[in-house]
């Protein structure tokens, strides 16, 4: 062989492997569901393709695989205390499953999540304002007859 100069060194290939574990996970309960959200781990060389969200107990869930990070786990039982994990998934594998979500409760049927201007904090206001607006006309015709009394009309 001739002698030559000596090649770079190649830069080192990195095998993919499955992603890194979830974290950030949240749940909103809601009216037999619980909306789940969390922070995308590392896709560890290969993209993450998709999220698998299971309940406990009972193991209802939701998958994820376009859009904002967050899915809907349906299903649930009204009074029922529940918790959340996630698991990403790559062109490689499954991760382990993050940690839990804080527990939760899905509210029970027919229960208000916020008072809104229909109930709540407003229902039964109309018999106050309406004894207002009544004492206020009352008012109003007395100050009325007594000037009209005044002025020696009748």
């Amino acid at each position: 062989m001739a002698g030559g100069a000596a090649s770079a060194a190649s830069a080192g290939v990195t095998d993919a492997v499955a992603p890194g574990p979830v974290t950030g996970v949240t749940a909103v309960a809601g009216a037999g569901s619980a909306t789940v959200s969390w922070t995308a781990p590392s896709g560890n060389g290969s993209t993450i393709t998709g999220y698998t969200v299971p309940a406990s107990p009972g193991g209802a869930t939701c998958t994820w695989t376009s859009g904002p990070l967050s899915c809907t786990v349906t299903g649930l039982s009204d009074g029922t205390t529940y918790t959340f994990t996630v698991t990403s998934t790559n062109g490689v594998g499954t991760d382990t499953a993050s940690g839990s979500s804080a527990a939760t409760t899905v509210p029970e049927s027919g229960a208000a999540s916020a008072p809104s201007p229909d109930t709540g904090a407003y229902q039964g206001a109309g018999m106050p304002v309406l004894g207002l607006v009544l004492a206020l006309l009352g008012l109003l015709l007395v100050v009325s007859l007594g000037t009209r009394r005044r002025r020696g009309i009748e």
